[in-house]
């Protein structure tokens, strides 16, 4: 059996019940990425006003009116913290969802401990949220949670359907833009975890999951590494996607 060496410390108003979903993914993540001596900090409220004070704790200088937490989005902040705003899940009370959630945010945790020396701000937005969603997609075909994987997976395939009309396609997905704009990959996590794993089939899972992340050095650019771990140019593989969405909604 895999085992995992994460160890979290927890901040929370929740109820072992209302936490359960959301540990039962960062876990399962851990276990299934074999995680080593990886310490994180996790704040989990409802209350707004405790979640505040654990933010000052935990990452000061943060300002909490401007932050992920207080507009009700999941987020990774810095290296060792995880914050989740229970509020958020108040609509998607299903135990499947939150356990993606957890998934998700334990791999982006994963993925800055992987980086020698940068940040996640060194590379594109696509790449960062989409790898994470691959993954949590993953951990719910894993789990049997299929009627999850199905929903979500459909609800991608809408936004698909705007692919061909954002001008500069993919590239433009390297930041993340305004919402309600179709540039944030926050609004298209199902897509560009697809165009993740489209990567994925040319490359491997592990390329993806682990090497890309581990590889780039701060001598390079994200872009150097990518050709580098995957084969092709980023240009390369951004006309193979704008071919292939392009194709698949004419």
């Amino acid at each position: 059996m895999p085992q995992s060496s994460l160890v979290l410390n927890i901040e929370t108003d929740l109820s072992d019940e209302e936490a359960a979903p959301f540990l039962c993914g960062i876990h399962a993540a851990a276990i299934e990425l074999q995680v080593e001596e990886l310490q994180l900090n996790l704040s989990m409220f409802k209350d707004m006003t405790l979640m505040a004070e654990s933010m000052e704790r935990l990452v000061p200088g943060v300002p909490f009116e401007q932050s992920a937490a207080k507009n009700g989005y999941y987020g990774l902040i810095g290296s060792d913290v995880i914050f989740w705003n229970f509020l958020n899940s108040r609509d998607n009370p299903d135990f499947d969802f939150v356990f993606r959630v957890g998934a998700h945010e334990l791999f982006h945790a994963v993925q800055t401990s992987l980086i020698d020396g940068g940040s996640l701000g060194d590379f594109p937005a696509w790449l960062i949220e989409g790898a994470a969603e691959f993954f949590a997609l993953g951990m719910l075909e894993k789990y049997g949670y299929l009627e999850h994987l199905e929903r979500w997976t459909t609800f991608g395939k809408v936004f698909a359907l705007n692919y061909v009309n954002d001008p500069g396609r993919l590239a433009t997905w390297e930041t993340s833009g305004p919402y309600g704009e179709g540039k944030a990959p926050y609004l298209n996590y199902p897509l560009v975890a697809e165009i993740v794993g489209r990567l994925a089939s040319m490359s491997s899972n592990e390329a993806v999951l682990r090497d890309f992340w581990r590889e780039k050095s701060t001598q390079e650019t994200w872009q150097v590494t990518f050709e580098r771990v995957f084969g092709l140019s980023v240009q390369e593989f951004y006309e193979i996607i704008d071919s292939e969405y392009s194709a698949s909604q004419s």
